[in-house]
């Protein structure tokens, strides 16, 4: 055979061929075609074949054949196919179909016009995908390492260059082939058929630029894998698929995509099962299953469909998508209430008493606007602060109980929203803080439990809230807690414990005190700075501060004190400026005594308003530095004892006024 020196196509392919490839076909140097497809020759592939510089077509497929790839065949620059045109059997495609062994020689991607059948599969190889096969930038059809089970590495992301690849992307299924799927397998547009992909070790997810696939029309292959995240919503826009989309048996989670859809031509099935897939399958998909073939449509099997997909993984709960009622109560759960539950907008009741819940009270709870039964979230140890979101909950007609639990901060205004709530209204036994607001007296609906015991809650009662003890038939609000008293003082034990005397008044028990006398108590109060909320006591009548180590400024808030009709701050440390407001105390009729501390600046002109004033005014042995006001002239029609202004730093002439 080896005289032919003229042939050009050298063919005999499907015959019973055995027996090695005779070497001596490298004369034949003006063979084009040469075909041994299709029989049973054994031994190796002639290194030789690699002198034959006209070849364009060969196949060496469905053989015998062992050993290695020679890398001498990269050589072959001008062959175009290795398909085998007269039996068009795609399994004899170049030398797939043998028992080869070793790597993928790179040099094999040298052979850069390969437009078609590049076919590699069902051999013994067993090296990785050199990333190299991206120089075959002119193949068109089948391009496959199928079935070499012990092929390792990844798919390398060279191969998205080959943009004219029509169809038949082929990995080899059952092998060690592993990493992600390359973004880049979105610049095969061309592509119309055989992605195949499945079986093998391949994780991540599945990437969203397979939707630019938009020309993709036949079987799409990714199941058997180990894919996880989300279906992208992008496969929607390969509408013209039309035979079999395949991702089942792997680990991918959240909703079905409502753009799987738009795949209105497939015909033969939707293998969706065996994943983690969740929520309610769209309406647009359920579409689909009359179109495809009988018994191929698998989507519910093996998943999580009609559960919420956002506790899927929160083994605590297994909640369906359609849930109205969710009783949890007594259920010997822990850790913190999932925000996910803001998603169940289809609520009427949420019981999760009794269990040891801990952390914030989701703020999305405030989702639940369908909620019209109870809300029950009792007996846990839940912390931080009662959402305001809750007031958002205005069909609740029920019950809210929120009691026993660790809560904190003030009882939010927007509770008052609640005016349809007929049963029970409970927040005892919290650390709850603050004023308990008037707008809970809107709640006329209800007449069995209001219930705010043992918590921190101050200030006066409400008159709106008062009367709901007129028509609830358990109604417990001012015991363990601190009603009447003025929030300020709760934490300021200066001035809320009178055991170091005990003829003190304790201005901590009382929002309507009108004398506040801690005259010379250094001892046990007198010493830190004024608080501020000494303002907030406007029936006060007698302020005496005196003889103690207060320091820093008078609080502008005493101007507050309208009713007082005495005020003594002397023999203290007090320092900085004397508030203006003190020219609000008009009603002051007897004396204002600021001396020996260390007062500076200037004297307020609005003291000259303190016209009552009869007793003294006394300012002396202070750093003050301005001029006497000509206002001090009013204080003259009532004072009858003592303006005391010296061991100061006043300059200037003596107010005409005064006299």
């Amino acid at each position: 055979l080896g005289l032919l020196t003229e042939t050009t196509t050298f063919s005999v392919e499907d015959n019973k061929f055995n027996g090695n490839i005779p070497t001596e076909l490298s004369r034949l140097i003006k063979l084009t075609s040469v075909m041994f497809c299709l029989n049973e020759f054994t031994g190796l592939i002639p290194t030789e074949f690699g002198s034959l510089p006209e070849v364009k077509k060969i196949s060496l497929g469905s053989n015998k054949l062992s050993g290695t790839i020679p890398t001498q065949l990269g050589t072959l620059s001008q062959v175009t196919s290795g398909w085998p045109r007269a039996s068009g059997d795609w399994k004899a495609g170049f030398v797939a179909y043998n028992s080869l062994t070793g790597s993928i020689p790179t040099q094999l991607c040298d052979m850069t016009s390969f437009a078609e059948y590049f076919s590699l599969d069902y051999n013994l190889l067993t090296s990785s995908i050199p990333s190299e096969l991206g120089n075959l930038m002119a193949m068109t059809t089948y391009l496959r390492s199928v079935a070499n089970l012990e092929m390792s590495g990844t798919i390398p992301s060279e191969l998205g260059n080959m943009v004219k690849m029509a169809g038949v992307f082929s990995v080899s299924p059952s092998s060690k082939i592993s990493g992600t799927i390359p973004s880049e397998i979105g610049k095969l547009v061309a592509s119309v058929r055989g992605l195949s992909m499945y079986n093998t070790k391949l994780t991540g997810s599945v990437p969203t630029e397979l939707g630019n696939l938009e020309s993709y029309r036949y079987n799409l292959y990714m199941d058997s894998n180990r894919l996880a995240g989300s279906l992208p919503t992008e496969i929607g826009r390969m509408s013209g698929l039309g035979n079999s989309v395949y991702f089942n048996g792997n680990s991918i989670s959240s909703s079905v995509p409502t753009e799987l859809g738009y795949l209105t031509s497939l015909a033969y099935g939707l293998y969706l099962n065996s994943n983690q897939l969740c929520n309610d399958i769209p309406t647009e998909v359920s579409s689909l299953s009359g179109q495809v073939t009988s018994g191929t449509w698998q989507v519910t099997t093996g998943n999580s469909i009609g559960t919420l997909c956002t506790f899927v993984d929160d083994a605590r709960f297994d909640i369906p998508t359609s849930a109205t009622s969710l009783d949890y109560s007594d259920a010997d759960l822990s850790g913190t209430l999932p925000t996910e539950l803001g998603l169940l907008t289809d609520l009427a009741e949420l019981r999760l008493s009794s269990n040891d819940f801990s952390g914030p009270t989701p703020t999305e709870l405030g989702n639940l606007v369908a909620m019209h039964y109870v809300m029950h979230l009792h007996e846990n140890g839940l912390t931080g602060h009662i959402p305001t979101e809750l007031g958002k909950l205005t069909d609740l007609n029920i019950d809210l109980i929120m009691c026993e639990n660790a809560l904190t901060g003030p009882i939010p205004t927007e509770l008052g929203n609640l005016e349809k709530l007929e049963n029970y209204f409970e927040l005892y036994s919290n650390g709850l803080e603050d004023a308990i607001p008037s707008q809970l007296g809107n709640l006329i609906a209800l007449t069995s439990s209001f219930q705010l015991y043992a918590n921190s809650l101050c200030d006066d009662l409400p008159n709106a809230v008062a009367v709901l003890d007129n028509r609830v038939e358990n109604y417990v609000v001012t015991e363990e807690n601190s009603i009447g008293t003025v929030c300020g003082w709760i934490y300021d034990y200066r001035f809320s414990d009178t055991s170091a005397d005990a003829d003190l008044e304790s201005i901590a028990g009382s929002t309507e005190t009108t004398r506040l006398d801690f005259n010379a108590q250094v001892a046990a109060y007198g010493s830190g700075t004024i608080p501020t909320e000494f303002g907030l006591l406007t029936g006060a009548t007698y302020l005496g501060l005196r003889s103690n180590q207060f320091s820093g400024s008078i609080p502008t808030e005493f101007g507050l004190l309208t009713g007082v009709t005495e005020v003594t701050l002397k023999y203290n440390k007090l320092d900085n400026t004397i508030p203006t407001e003190l020219g609000s105390l008009t009603n002051l009729d007897d004396e204002l005594k600021l001396d020996t501390n260390k007062l500076s600046g200037t004297l307020p002109s609005e003291i000259g308003r303190l016209s009552l004033l009869a007793e003294a005014l006394d300012l002396e042995s202070n750093l003050l530095t301005s001029s006497i006001p000509t206002e001090f002239g009013y204080l003259a029609q009532e004072m009858t004892g003592w303006l005391g202004v010296m061991s100061n730093r006043l300059p200037g002439k003596l107010p005409t006024e005064l006299g």
